[in-house]
């Protein structure tokens, strides 16, 4: 009962902020429980010479649609990945949620989660410990509030 209850206390929030601790399954490779951090992408940026770039592309996306997109498989040692999605319209805001590969739902992202209103989320994912998990990331981006057909770009980093 008592494991139950301690399991219980580790489930994320339905809507995260940043620099918050998200646990994740058992890391098969590593044999220990991976924890990521998520938050606003410091000095180090996709603009880094060390930044291997696996995804960058612009999609359309009509009020209240809901789109997913797979990264590719990402391999072993990369240390944090860099998420950086932007619009063109702050008025229409999209709203961005984080799954890795095992599942976990790190957390439900609005344009306003860094303190300011930008038409952009641009945040890091770091593990607590060792390298992200091994896989394929799912990130699924919704125009909810949006009150015309946005256009966006998905852009995803391993550092």
């Amino acid at each position: 009962m008592l494991f139950i209850s301690l399991a219980l206390t580790l489930v994320p929030a339905a809507s995260a902020g940043y620099g918050q601790v998200y646990p994740n399954k058992l890391d098969l490779n590593n044999n220990h429980d991976v924890r990521y951090i998520v938050g606003p992408v410091g000095e180090i940026s996709s603009d880094t010479d060390n930044t291997h770039v696996y995804s960058q592309t612009t999609f359309k996306l009509s009020k209240g649609e809901t789109k997913t997109h797979l990264s590719p498989k990402l391999g072993k040692q990369i240390h944090w990945l860099e998420v950086d999605l932007k619009w063109k319209a702050p008025s229409n805001p999209l709203v961005l949620k984080i799954y890795s590969p095992s599942g976990t739902f790190l957390g439900t992202f609005h344009d306003n989660s860094e303190g300011k209103i930008d038409a952009r989320i641009h945040l890091s994912i770091y593990p607590s410990e060792g390298y992200i998990e091994e896989g394929i990331w799912r990130f699924v981006i919704n125009g909810e509030s949006a009150s015309e057909t946005q256009t966006y770009t998905l852009g995803l980093y391993g550092h």
